[in-house]
């Protein structure tokens, strides 16, 4: 952990030269991140700075963290449109505020792809994701199956409040459990996708209901945290929803003796590489999708030991690496 945020923070320092050779001729581009809160966001700056450092060219990658705030990151934005960066690749704060900002952008020429934060606007170059929707719709069915026809009492794990992800992930899995009378929600808190934040949370309710059937979470790292209490309290584990996070994998492969069951989508790294790969040939003139749907891979009972990665931290996130040819196809397969 201590390494994969000490990396991170290298970044946070501000413009990086990334590839002085080529500092004459090469493009710069802003990268206008969401938050470093997480492992998965710390992941998603470094890969962007490796796969910068390795395209001979960009000369330079403009790094922003704005701290999952939306004024902060309209200024940052705005900073790299007077900086007349070539291109920007931003994680967005906001579905809808971050609009203006960003077609502002637009129409000063410089070419703008969203990773992994969705937004309304339909003025952006491209736009590179998971379908959110799909992840909560297909991971509640997952619960609503595993308790079977009686259905069960569930607790329920958000995201950070009113960004794109946890609004599609929820948005999907409610429309889920709204079909399914069955299913009674006891409880729902916003732990931001934190383990930290998530065992008092977890905890507070294992005191206050003596029976909970399930858990829908929808971040792999407050899945741990729902382990571990669950343990603490002795009581015995029920199917979560979990991601393809390391740490919760771990915990999965242990108590499957145990009869533990679990889900997990990946939501992959390598959206940030495929948007930056876009921002560089839109800076170049060159025509590309306005869209890109990453599939969706899910982690099951029986792949979890082949995706695990036992010999890295916890707090890493497996599958966040595509090589040039897989990109190149990715977007090659993509609507223009």
């Amino acid at each position: 952990m201590k390494k994969i945020l000490s990396l991170a923070l290298v970044l946070l320092a501000g413009a990086s030269a990334l590839s002085a050779q080529n500092a004459e001729k090469g493009l710069t581009i802003g990268f206008a991140g969401f938050f470093t809160g997480n492992s998965w966001n710390n992941q998603c700056f470094t890969t962007i700075q490796k796969a910068a450092g390795q395209d001979p060219a960009i000369a330079s990658l403009v790094v922003a963290n704005a701290d999952a705030n939306l004024e902060k990151q309209i200024a940052q934005v705005n900073d790299m449109i007077d900086k007349r960066v070539d291109a920007i690749v931003c994680m967005a704060v906001s579905e809808s505020a971050n609009n203006p900002v960003l077609e502002a952008a637009v129409k000063a020429g410089i070419p703008v792809v969203v990773s992994d934060h969705y937004v309304t606007s339909k003025k952006m170059t491209s736009q590179v994701y998971v379908d959110q929707l799909q992840w909560g719709q297909v991971t509640a069915q997952w619960l609503v199956d595993k308790l079977g026809a009686k259905g069960g009492k569930i607790v329920v794990l958000n995201g950070i409040a009113g960004n794109s992800d946890n609004n599609g992930r929820w948005g999907g899995a409610k429309q889920v459990f709204d079909k399914h009378p069955e299913i009674k929600i006891l409880a729902s808190a916003n732990a931001d996708w934190d383990q930290a934040k998530a065992q008092p949370v977890v905890a507070s309710w294992l005191a206050a209901y003596p029976q909970i059937d399930g858990v829908w979470s929808q971040g792999g790292a407050m899945t741990a945290a729902a382990i571990i209490e669950f343990k603490k309290a002795n009581r015995k584990l029920v199917p979560m929803v979990g991601e393809a996070y390391n740490g919760f994998m771990k915990l999965w492969i242990k108590y499957q003796p145990e009869g533990f069951s679990s889900i997990a989508p990946v939501q992959p790294n390598y959206d940030v590489q495929i948007a930056l790969e876009l921002a560089k040939r839109a800076a170049k003139g060159q025509k590309v999708p306005n869209r890109i749907d990453i599939p969706m891979v899910l982690v099951k009972d029986n792949t979890v030991k082949e995706t695990v990665v036992n010999d890295m931290p916890d707090d890493y996130w497996p599958i966040n690496w595509l090589p040039a040819d897989k990109i190149d196809s990715i977007i090659a397969q993509a609507k223009m």
